[in-house]
């Protein structure tokens, strides 16, 4: 009797603890289950931060590129500002060049002038004295 009862006692005990294992199985099951859902959610928030770090880095390159093609719109500006003021400074130059060709042929006009004046006075001159001679 004592063997027997002891015998059932662990035939129960056995039954429990194969329920107990079971119910554990599938609790593992489960735990592995949603272990395997929480790292698809990871990947897939991890996928969008990358995403979104994506579109910071696009936004970012844009907005540096924007920068630099600004700032090389500032400097063609200069460079135009630069080239007009030597075309000025040139066409002041010109317009000096011009003036003083202008004042050159003045002045030899009106040498010149005083030349004609001068052979006229002379030619008058020699003209009174032969006619002084002839009479």
């Amino acid at each position: 009797g004592e063997l027997t009862d002891l015998g059932f006692g662990l035939f129960k005990l056995a039954l429990k603890l194969g329920g107990f294992l079971s119910k554990a199985s599938l609790l593992g099951s489960d735990i592995s289950s949603l272990a395997g859902s929480i790292i698809k959610t990871s990947l897939e928030v991890t996928k969008l931060g990358l995403k979104g770090l994506a579109v910071l880095l696009g936004t970012h390159l844009l907005l540096g590129e924007m920068s630099d093609l600004s700032l090389k719109v500032i400097a063609l500006g200069l460079e135009v500002g630069l080239l007009l003021l030597q075309l000025g400074l040139g066409l002041r130059g010109l317009v000096e060049l011009v003036g003083d060709f202008v004042d050159g042929v003045v002045l030899l006009l009106a040498h010149s002038s005083d030349l004609l004046l001068s052979l006229d006075a002379g030619l008058l001159q020699v003209t009174l004295q032969l006619r002084h001679l002839s009479l």
